[in-house]
């Protein structure tokens, strides 16, 4: 398809391997500017259908990664996802998983996890890009790709301690989603989170912190955290670990850069 940019091409050469059931792309004016994979499973979902999803959505640089399946996801998918973001992209995707209903021949809205991505847009806007290959696009891409976070869209939740780890809680109330992938501890050097954490708008994410070498985390002393997402913006954080999940105790300042 002349749409693929030349370098995605070598994809195909890996058959179904880099194959997904469904594959989309958002197109703006005549540039491609973002693509959606779609995994089809039927009966229930198993773990590694749902990595399989990730695989497809990470090779193909998608933003939106879909996860469909025949009967809804089970309640110990969501509990994993808490811990261990499993529908969090490799590359920032967020892994959308729902149920068809056969019957009906739709998706109901309430079977979306981690929620729907599609909401009531502006008709102009939407109109702006070819949707003769993605049906029910989510928001507007300039809206959601070139859109920098802003200083109140990442708040602290609580921070714990896990044996020798930290974990800061981190609350996303802005728009868009934010990827976070460095931290840093009192100004020592940035450590890498593998995979990237990607903290959907609404929702709340959990960054497991590594201390620096020869650090021992304590608890009610100051760290000095900060932390950057994919687009190279900075947020600090004053961490106290062990304090109180009360919002009213909770809200550390944090500084935005």
């Amino acid at each position: 398809m002349k749409e693929i940019p030349i370098e995605k091409e070598i994809l195909f050469s890996f058959g179904r391997e880099a194959k997904p059931d469904l594959t989309g792309f958002v197109r703006i004016d005549t540039n491609v500017v973002d693509f959606i994979t779609v995994e089809i499973e039927d009966g229930k979902a198993k773990l590694e259908d749902i990595y399989q999803a990730k695989r497809y959505a990470d090779l193909w640089g998608a933003k939106y990664g879909f996860f469909i399946t025949e009967e809804a996801l089970p309640e110990k998918f969501r509990r994993l996802d808490r811990v261990s973001q499993i529908f969090s992209g490799f590359r920032g995707a967020t892994i959308y998983s729902a149920r068809y209903d056969r019957i009906a021949n739709t998706i109901p809205d309430e079977s979306w996890y981690p929620g729907s991505p599609f909401r009531n847009v502006n008709r102009d806007q939407t109109n702006r890009a070819d949707q003769s290959n993605v049906v029910n696009l989510p928001p507007p891409f300039e809206a959601l790709t070139r859109e920098e976070p802003k200083m109140e869209d990442l708040q602290l939740r609580g921070a714990t301690l896990l044996g020798t780890f930290g974990r800061l809680h981190i609350g996303n109330v802005g728009l868009r989603w934010v990827t976070i992938n460095h931290y840093s501890i009192d100004s020592g050097e940035p450590h890498a989170f593998a995979p990237a954490v990607l903290i959907d708008a609404g929702l709340s994410g959990a960054l497991t912190l590594v201390p620096n070498p020869g650090m021992k985390f304590e608890r009610r002393k100051h760290y000095d955290i900060r932390v950057w997402s994919s687009t190279g913006t900075e947020f600090k954080f004053d961490v106290v670990f062990d304090i109180t999940s009360d919002d009213d105790k909770m809200r550390n300042q944090v500084a935005f850069r």
